[in-house]
């Protein structure tokens, strides 16, 4: 409640009160007071901020521009993975997931800087590159946790090209209205 204007000043928890509330999380023991009481200030000092809210059933993309089915070329080896992609507006960034009802992506591309083209090969496939050169940005989660991406371009491939035009529009458009887009 520290940082909801709905509540007032007056009924706001104070550190007493959130030091007590924490009594004996430790395995029934409590920790010390004076980390409670960092903790406490830490939370009263820095408001934690989400880019957006998750829904009642844990899914952070509760108004996506668009979502679907593409493959993704892999980087090293070149197959081909089917995975669901969402486009979120805020920030302007194209997430993927294993499965369609997956609430965590398993990566995604922030779109600042990316231009998609459709492929000169293929109607259906989409090809994400950097506008200004190097490297586009990327990153994915392992085992070993989040990972950064080095790659030149990313190869997506649409159901059929109708689909993959839509996409190129849409991509296109959100990175125009990235905070950082050139």
């Amino acid at each position: 409640d520290a940082h909801n204007d709905a509540v007032p000043k007056s009924k706001k928890m104070t550190e007493e009160e959130f030091i007590n509330n924490n009594r004996g999380i430790d395995n029934g023991e409590s920790l010390p007071a004076q980390l409670l009481s960092e903790l406490y200030q830490g939370i009263v000092n820095n408001e934690i901020l989400t880019t957006k809210e998750r829904d009642d059933e844990g899914n952070l993309f509760t108004d996506p521009l668009k979502e679907g089915w593409m493959r993704k070329q892999g980087g090293i080896h070149k197959g081909w993975s089917k995975r669901w992609f969402i486009l979120s507006g805020q920030p302007s960034t194209l997430f993927y997931f294993q499965n369609e009802n997956d609430i965590d992506p398993k990566g995604f591309f922030p779109l600042e800087n990316v231009e998609a083209s459709r492929s000169e090969r293929d109607e259906k496939q989409i090809e994400l590159r950097p506008k200004m050169g190097g490297f586009l940005k990327s990153a994915k989660y392992e085992n070993s946790g989040l990972v950064t991406g080095n790659h030149k371009k990313c190869i997506l491939k649409c159901p059929n090209s109708d689909e993959a035009q839509r996409w190129v529009e849409l991509l296109n458009e959100s990175s125009q209205h990235h905070p950082n887009g050139r």
